[in-house]
């Protein structure tokens, strides 16, 4: 994500300094450059996933969000995506609903 808005860097440490200041890690240079502030992009990434994922490779990518990155609302990407997760649930145990 830094390549993308850092313009001219030439090192990692050049990637990590944000305003005369180089942050230990990557991840708080995108909190400096307020890129990572809210869980929009963590919301984009299974809302583009969903469109040719199935349901069982976009709990995957949940479990992978949750794992590696600190969401400030998990929640909020779980209500979104409920449906989309467990679709296959859905259509393999209809027929146990209906009895």
């Amino acid at each position: 994500m830094l390549l993308y808005h850092v313009r001219g860097a030439t090192s990692f440490d050049h990637l990590r300094t944000v305003n005369g200041i180089c942050y230990s890690s990557f991840r708080e240079a995108t909190y400096a450059l307020n890129l990572l502030n809210d869980d929009s992009e963590w919301i984009t990434c299974p809302e583009e996933a969903s469109h040719y994922k199935n349901a069982g490779s976009l709990r995957n990518l949940f479990a992978i969000i949750l794992v590696f990155n600190n969401l400030s609302d998990p929640f909020q990407l779980w209500d979104k995506f409920s449906k989309d997760f467990s679709e296959d649930f859905l259509h393999k145990n209809a027929y146990y609903c209906l009895i």
